[in-house]
């Protein structure tokens, strides 16, 4: 087989022998666990993939791979994915099976942290010629002194954001000192901690920067301080809150408000403990991110665009109130939402439209269709992506969908709670805005203010 035939090579048809050879090195020094926050597993997701492999007593890379392999992923994203890591040795073992234009990617590139959080700085930040200025000379600086990672992160925290810095002795305190009886989630950045801190609830995200020749934990770095800059700016009940950060030598420490209701993914797969949610309470879910979602879109004369719009980042106080959360991929738009063209593709398939995903094409109309999903998502309770279903995207089986005909709908809603006529009602309502959110030319999509107002005139049920 030529590499010509197989640059789209699916990653289930992955060769056997190659596909174990690549498991036993990326499981050397738990590489896999990068590779998974790369690929957009949270940390929930890398902690499941850890317990199944111990489980099933199987390598951790493998199910990995496999869970991956359901969002109809191929092996040239795959070795994107480790080039971005700088894992050559794991390149090596599947570059035979990508097109030889992409072994280009196999020549190390090591540029340092201080000049990538300058570039992050100014293409996505809203601020005057003179803080511009400021930045970049602070920048120069950094570079010509050849400051530490840890030293560069905070100098850069400082001088772009207006969070208040923690005394790190108060998180220890509010953590009991790391216990692990506090942990909510491990990855291969950092571990997620819950704690109480000045008498609030709280979550402490603790990341590593850690000099390897992956290299992503560099870019999480970053990704973290465009998340702490949005949400610090983007001040809305419907926003995740961002209380502060602490610095340790190569350790950065995030603190965020606790979300007690868990993340809308467990709720919808019935994996946090939690009732099943009720129709009133999947109400209030889209209505509040819809609210969130209008707000980034119109708050400034530039949209926010968040980029990776899933259940996953809904996470949901105890009264199923929702705040849009994981920030890291979202970017400014265009002065009048004009379509922007950008140089990669990012954000998590099975919610992205044909424009991004095919022409790169980026606008707030990728979060619009995103949201879209969402709404099936709620409405009948099957996920985003399924390979079982003959039509893989939920988006693709929704479409096909006639949300006028009530028997359909009784087909179609979710029946894991009880269900009657305003339940029906509202699932159709759903359906019919979730279409007309992923229709497949962006500008016949709504805008997310039309779709919070067609929300809030619905009639919710009244049982709870």
């Amino acid at each position: 087989m030529s590499s010509s035939q197989i640059i789209h090579l699916d990653l289930a048809r992955l060769p056997v022998n190659q596909k174990e050879n690549l498991c036993k090195i990326l499981d050397q020094n738990d590489c896999w666990e990068e590779l998974g926050f790369l690929m957009k597993f949270s940390e929930f997701d890398i902690a499941n993939v850890k317990t199944e492999a111990i489980r099933l007593r199987r390598s951790p890379s493998g199910v990995l791979l496999m869970k991956w392999e359901r969002y109809a992923h191929n092996v040239t994203e795959l070795f994107k994915l480790l080039a971005d890591m700088q894992h050559f040795q794991a390149m090596e073992e599947i570059k035979d099976l990508v097109h030889v234009k992409y072994h280009v990617w196999l020549s190390p590139t090591k540029p340092h942290l201080s000049r990538l959080l300058a570039e992050e700085s100014k293409k996505q930040l809203n601020m005057s010629p003179h803080d511009h200025s400021q930045i970049f000379k602070n920048a120069k600086k950094n570079l010509m002194q050849e400051n530490s990672p840890k030293s560069e992160f905070k100098e850069n925290l400082k001088e772009l954001l207006n969070i208040p810095e923690i005394p790190i002795k108060e998180l220890e305190d509010a953590t009991n000192k790391w216990s692990e009886e506090n942990v909510l989630g491990k990855g291969g950045f950092g571990v997620v901690y819950k704690g109480e801190w000045i008498s609030t609830k709280v979550a402490i995200k603790k990341l590593e920067y850690r000099e390897s020749r992956s290299g992503s934990s560099k870019e999480h770095l970053i990704q973290s301080l465009n998340e702490l800059r949005h949400l610090n700016h983007c001040r809305h009940d419907n926003i995740l809150p961002v209380y502060g950060y602490a610095m340790k030598d190569e350790t950065c420490l995030v603190v965020y408000q606790l979300m007690p209701g868990g993340s809308l993914e467990e709720r919808l797969s019935k994996r946090s403990g939690h009732e099943p949610l009720t129709w009133p309470q999947r109400w209030i879910v889209s209505k509040g991110t819809a609210r969130g979602l209008q707000y980034l879109h119109r708050y400034s004369s530039k949209p926010l665009i968040h980029g990776d719009i899933k259940p996953a980042n809904i996470l949901l106080d105890t009264c199923c109130e929702p705040k849009i959360g994981d920030f890291g991929l979202s970017r400014e738009g265009h002065v009048g939402d004009e379509c922007q063209e950008l140089s990669r593709v990012f954000g998590t398939k099975p919610y992205l439209p044909q424009e991004f995903l095919t022409r790169n094409l980026f606008s707030t109309k990728v979060d619009v269709f995103s949201f879209g999903v969402v709404l099936f998502e709620l409405a009948t309770g099957h996920k985003a992506h399924d390979k079982l279903r003959k039509h893989v995207f939920l988006y693709d089986l929704m479409a096909r969908v006639d949300e006028s005909s009530i028997e359909v709908i009784k087909n179609v809603i979710d029946k894991v709670t009880p269900n009657d006529e305003a339940c029906f009602n509202l699932c159709k309502l759903m359906i019919y805005l979730g279409k007309k959110c992923t229709d497949c030319n962006p500008n016949f999509r709504p805008e997310m203010m039309s779709v919070l107002k067609a929300l809030e005139t619905f009639v919710p049920v009244v049982s709870t």
